[in-house]
């Protein structure tokens, strides 16, 4: 788990969201479940974590912006 609480997963980006258990999940080890219909789910301690796919354009402007700092 990245810093900025995203996994990579076959070529996808994935942004952890937080929950009531965790606002960070920095180096937390997660466990990513793929079905067979592609859905994707992502787990902490066998709880479901809330996620959304994220473009690696967001990532790279975020990252322009906080080199700048």
């Amino acid at each position: 788990m990245a810093g900025d609480n995203t996994i990579s997963y076959q070529r996808k980006i994935f942004q952890i969201l937080p929950n009531e258990y965790r606002l960070s999940f920095f180096k937390a080890k997660v466990e990513v479940h793929e079905y067979l219909n592609g859905l994707i789910n992502i787990f902490y301690q066998s709880k479901k974590l809330k996620h959304k796919p994220i473009s690696k354009e967001k990532i790279k402007s975020f990252q322009s912006l906080t080199d700048q700092k």
